[in-house]
């Protein structure tokens, strides 16, 4: 009995193997290419046309995931977008304001006790939080403003308790698509 050739059934292999890594590399590469393309392209362009109801941004449960709290469905006034609870202990809030708004931000932390910090918020060219005292506020209150080349989105958070600015970070990323 011969003993099967393992180096021609090998020689065989290679080219398929490699072929596969490649297209699973090229595959991954373009993965993230359109991944990166979204994240630089920024929000819909839509959301900072007056008007635009920032409410249709996303659905009331994937909001209250994002945001850690049980929400009622959304309200627009034709400039704001607002979800809060039944019993006003939540409330968050989106807007979006013109490029030209970005040096409104230089101006932040004007009140006494307000608390300004720069952070990251992916796909953003900048992003800056504002945060009110709570002696003041006698609640838990932040603004998060982040920087895209359309213009500045606004998520603002009113809580009965202590929130982690991450929450906030993943409510814009929703509501941007970023």
């Amino acid at each position: 009995m011969n003993a099967p050739n393992l180096s021609t059934h090998w020689n065989r292999q290679v080219p398929t193997l490699w072929a596969f890594s490649t297209v699973c590399a090229l595959a991954l590469a373009l993965a993230v290419a359109v991944r990166a393309a979204a994240q630089a392209a920024g929000p819909p362009t839509a959301m900072f046309k007056t008007g635009f109801n920032l409410c249709k941004l996303a659905k009331l449960p994937a909001v209250e995931k994002a945001a850690g709290a049980t929400l009622s469905t959304a309200k627009f006034d034709g400039k704001f977008c607002n979800w809060s609870s039944s019993d006003d202990a939540y409330t968050v809030m989106v807007t979006a304001h013109p490029s030209a708004w970005t040096a409104m931000l230089d101006l932040l932390g004007g009140q006494k006790g307000e608390k300004i910090s720069n952070v990251t918020v992916p796909g953003a060219s900048r992003g800056v939080l504002d945060t009110f005292p709570y002696a003041k506020t006698h609640r838990y209150a932040s603004d998060l403003y982040a920087v895209y080349p359309q213009g500045v989105v606004q998520v603002s958070f009113n809580y009965a308790k202590s929130f982690p600015p991450a929450q906030m970070i993943a409510v814009m990323r929703l509501l941007t698509g970023t």
